[in-house]
């Protein structure tokens, strides 16, 4: 059957594109018991087995966990490793390559803060290859009780993989984001939709994970240029002067934002803001 992405509103694409085309063996997500009820028959449809942890066993309390997997072993397997604490079974039945799962721990194990992950690349870089976007994956990737006390429900969720990579260019994950975004482009286009994905060739602007602006535009070395913000996060005080300005400049822990060449804002962050290249043209090779 024909997958239909229209079908399943209201969960991340990349989780149903790969259980859909096999590099997934499970999806794990939580609803609410009106919303679970509503995708019964969707799952029906597809083919789709699912079964909900115990309250014992509810990862972060979310409630109404759900795993959803084509094969009834792999539910089995699933809801095992949650009882035993096994994250390493559970993420390998989830997809995420190895390397990954085991350095994610390693720095979780450390306490390291939430945004390590993206600034360890840029460092170690200069570059961030825009397919290992993980900016918008919130689940993964913020902790504690400031990230709680946040409110995500009006953020589109356009990383194209689920899972915190242990490196800038980690082969895995670059094949998991190429397949993603190919199977996402396929179906958008099969159904008519329009590139309702764009927002994934777009540069960040980046503070921290509570702190950054998806820009209309294209990077640059040092900066970008843009139109207007597709999505901004925190940087209270500044929204308004980030979106009315056209450039954006970092020059080590400043933030110049011009418009038509005259600065209307200069700001210094504790940590260097990054721009952070996620334009598919900003990588050649993609």
């Amino acid at each position: 059957m024909e997958l239909e992405l229209s079908d399943f509103c209201g969960m991340k694409s990349i989780d149903v594109v790969g259980l859909a085309y096999g590099y997934k063996k499970i999806i794990s997500t939580g609803f609410d018991a009106a919303r679970l009820e509503s995708f019964k028959a969707v799952f029906k449809k597809y083919g789709f087995l699912f079964e909900i942890l115990d309250s014992a066993h509810d990862y972060r309390s979310r409630n109404f966990t759900c795993i959803i997997s084509e094969k009834s072993a792999h539910i089995r397997a699933a809801v095992a490793a949650y009882r035993a604490n096994r994250f390493d079974l559970v993420g390998a039945l989830l997809g995420y390559p190895p390397c990954c799962v085991k350095h994610y721990y390693a720095v979780v194990r450390r306490r390291s803060v939430a945004d390590e992950f993206v600034r360890r690349c840029c460092g170690n870089s200069g570059k961030y290859y825009w397919p290992i976007n993980n900016i918008l994956d919130f689940d993964g990737r913020l902790c504690g009780s400031k990230a709680a006390g946040l409110d995500f429900s009006g953020v589109p969720h356009s990383s194209l993989i689920a899972h915190n990579p242990c490196s800038y260019d980690c082969k895995a994950s670059l094949k998991i984001a190429r397949l993603n975004f190919l199977n996402l482009r396929k179906n958008i286009l099969n159904q008519g939709t329009g590139n309702g994905y764009s927002i994934l060739a777009k540069p960040v602007l980046y503070a921290d994970d509570y702190n950054f602006a998806i820009l209309d535009g294209r990077s640059g070395p040092g900066g970008a240029v843009y139109g207007g913000t597709a999505c901004v996060l925190g940087f209270e005080g500044i929204r308004g002067k980030i979106g009315a300005g056209d450039s954006v400049t970092v020059r080590g822990q400043t933030l110049t934002i011009s418009l038509r060449g005259k600065s209307i804002l200069r700001r210094s962050f504790p940590k260097a803001p990054l721009i952070l290249p996620f334009d598919r043209y900003a990588v050649p090779g993609f």
